[in-house]
């Protein structure tokens, strides 16, 4: 930006001593006759005026370079009228005084000092005129100041492509060469002969050449190009990545109020400009939302800039509703799908039927490179993708097929509508499409017995990895017929030396309750595979298993630590108060701490009054997994251990309290019967909380 600081100070010390002149002498200057000097600085004024409305109309200069320009001409147009004539009087009545005048473009290397060469000692012992002189010269010099700033105006206007400097002054330049002897040494106030009376005195460009001596209309036009000259150059401007630049960071600088003058330069063949009006955009956050439909078409074109603006559409959210169809789009390429898609995901909207088979297309990527995204898009669709599914688990891409069947299964009950088309699907020639199938029924509706048989019927597949799928999908089915308990040990007896299907087939057996707790005992009695399984299963059932807790109890001291722990938290969800001692042991004696923890989780579930004092005495366990074990079992005994935690808070042992505390906080308002005792405990320690400390 070309700001002349140092001739815009010296204006403002002008309007300074004309006001103390004006003061000082308080004569009446009304009568002074009109000198050119006066005519020049009221055309400058103009002139100046002028420069400012052609270059705000075609915006050929920086706005903050159109600013200061309007500060110098307000300041200009202060000066008084008054001023005007006593400084033209002055000039003419100092006959003997000689100026020489030296037009500059000098910055702030050489202000124009000492340019007077004074032609009497009457003239140097006479202060204020001394003063006025001084004046005289800053007048003379104001065309020069203009013209510079008109210069680099005109040099921005006419050069197609110019790039305003924003940073520094002007370059300076050494003043024109004197001109002969007899021209330096002239009448005060006059200037060389010339030239003539009521022309501005020559001034030079930037690159030190004098600008033509004009006047009137003329000298005016010859600082802007006319209106058409403008609006083509302005064209050239606005094409300059350079003056892109410039300008994009003037608006950014004015935060989101600026926006709308900010989006057009997406569409710069700069991919530079582009960049820096993506970051800003970001940088605004959701108040870029205006963006939107600009940064969509924007993606109609890819380049390098096209993966920023997906991510910034993905912050945006919700409000890049409008970009949807765009980033559809983008699904083909290989390399914007994966950024596509997490886009899709992160703003929430629904795509158009259209877009179903591209988004299918890409259930074939990775997981984690989209292939996830697509299938959380497609799920959230709900059931007008089902179709579009279906279609794509029909024939084609077996990874497609699976994935499509897979994506119904995750819509759950909005998938209702592929059953009928799933269920002779689970006898498809593929094992992989039948085990999805499988898979995604007993998702849709657990509670359909049509389902049931269709999933109970895959017990007899050839494939053992159908099987499992098979046996998973009925330990998730809800009250499933009574008859396919027979199919399910029918299964178990083929498979009973496959541990892992077998292990499946005893968690599968546990959803018919008391009525499977003969099979499961069976299982555990005679160490078959999948009794870990079944022991853990006899525990899901609950007191309906009370029959297994004898052989159970028989099984814990010569199983491993595994089955032992397996065996132990059976024990307590089962809650027979006969496994208490056995519990003891196995908290007090246990293999591994694993063993202990269950074992004091067990205890905390029996009816026992001994099982408190158990848990109690945990509380000064050194272990943290012991003691939260611990405090969660006390506080779901409920009021039975209020009175024992109260008597602990009179524990002279910092963690004893803290332990009490703890509790009671964990039990919630179920603790309010121990209010009063830990208030009166606050009042007899003169504080406002319990000190404690581990």
């Amino acid at each position: 930006m070309l700001i002349r600081r140092n001739r815009y100070r010296r204006v403002v010390a002008l309007t300074v001593i004309a006001v103390l002149l004006i003061t000082l002498t308080g004569r009446d200057y009304s009568s002074a006759s009109r000198n050119p000097i006066i005519d020049e600085l009221d055309d400058t004024v103009n002139m100046l005026a002028l420069i400012i409305q052609r270059a705000e109309r075609s915006k050929a200069a920086h706005p903050t370079f159109l600013a200061d320009l309007k500060e110098i001409l307000a300041d200009l147009e202060a000066l008084p009228e008054s001023f005007d004539e006593f400084a033209a009087s002055k000039a003419q009545a100092s006959t003997a005084k000689e100026i020489r005048v030296t037009a500059s473009t000098q910055t702030s290397k050489e202000p124009i000092e000492n340019v007077a060469e004074k032609g009497t000692k009457k003239a140097d012992s006479n202060s204020w005129l001394g003063a006025l002189l001084k004046v005289v010269e800053e007048v003379i010099s104001l065309p020069d100041v203009i013209g510079e700033l008109g210069s680099a105006i005109k040099e921005i206007t006419t050069k197609p492509g110019a790039e305003p400097d924003t940073e520094s002054e002007s370059p300076s330049h050494s003043a024109p060469p004197q001109e002969t002897s007899k021209e330096q040494s002239l009448p005060a106030g006059s200037v060389p002969s010339s030239t003539p009376p009521g022309e501005r005195i020559p001034t030079t460009t930037g690159t030190g050449q004098p600008i033509a001596d004009s006047d009137g209309a003329q000298a005016k036009d010859n600082f802007l190009a006319d209106p058409a000259e403008a609006e083509r150059v302005s064209s050239n401007y606005a094409k300059d990545t350079k003056a892109q630049s410039v300008v994009l960071e003037s608006l950014i600088a004015q935060g989101p109020k600026a926006i709308h003058e900010i989006i057009p330069y997406l569409e710069s063949d700069d991919s530079r400009v582009v960049d820096k009006t993506i970051e800003a955009l970001e940088a605004m956050e959701s108040e870029a939302a205006p963006a939107v439909p600009a940064l969509a078409a924007k993606l109609s074109t890819i380049d390098s800039n096209s993966k920023s603006i997906i991510q910034l559409l993905a912050k945006l959210g919700s409000s890049a509703q409008a970009a949807v169809p765009a980033l559809v789009h983008l699904l083909d390429n290989k390399d914007l799908a994966a950024p596509a898609l997490a886009a899709l995901v992160a703003i929430g909207s629904n795509p158009e039927p259209w877009a179903y088979p591209q988004l299918i297309s890409c259930l074939d990527l990775p997981q984690n490179s989209g292939g996830r995204d697509a299938e959380i898009v497609l799920t959230r669709c709900g059931e007008e993708a089902v179709p579009a599914l279906i279609d794509a688990s029909k024939t084609g891409k077996l990874s497609i097929r699976t994935r499509s069947i897979y994506t119904l299964g995750q819509m759950k009950f909005r998938g209702l509508a592929a059953v009928e088309y799933l269920k002779p699907a689970s006898r498809d020639q593929e094992a992989q499409v039948r085990r999805e199938v499988i898979r995604a029924l007993s998702k849709i509706d657990p509670t359909d017995h049509d389902i049931a048989y269709t999933i109970a019927a895959a017990l007899r597949d050839d494939d053992g990895e159908v099987v499992v799928a098979a046996a998973l999908s009925m330990a998730l089915m809800i009250n499933p017929p009574d008859e396919l308990l027979d199919d399910l040990l029918s299964a178990l007896k083929t498979y009973q030396t496959n541990e892992r299907v077998a292990s499946r087939l005893a968690r599968a057996i546990g959803i018919y309750g008391q009525k499977a707790v003969p099979t499961l005992i069976n299982i555990v009695e005679h160490d078959l595979p999948g009794k870990e399984y079944a022991i853990s299963t006899l525990g899901e059932i609950g007191p309906e298993a009370d029959a297994a807790t004898t052989l159970l109890m028989s099984k814990y001291s010569n199983s491993d630590p595994d089955l032992q722990e397996a065996i132990v938290t059976a024990l307590g969800d089962i809650g027979n108060d006969r496994s208490f001692d056995l519990l003891c042991h196995a908290y007090h004696s246990g293999s591994k701490t694993a063993v202990k923890v269950e074992a004091l989780n067990a205890i905390s579930k029996l009816s026992s009054p001994a099982s408190t004092d158990i848990l109690l005495e945990a509380l000064a366990s050194g272990s943290s997994w012991i003691f939260e074990t611990a405090v969660t079992g006390l506080s779901q005994k409920g009021e039975s251990v209020i009175e024992p935690l109260c008597e602990m808070l009179r524990s002279p042992e910092p963690k004893m309290r803290f332990a009490a505390i703890a509790t009671l906080g964990e039990m919630g308002i179920r603790a309010t019967p121990a209010l009063p005792y830990m208030e009166k405990r606050i009042r007899s320690s003169g504080s406002s909380s319990i000190s404690f400390s581990m």
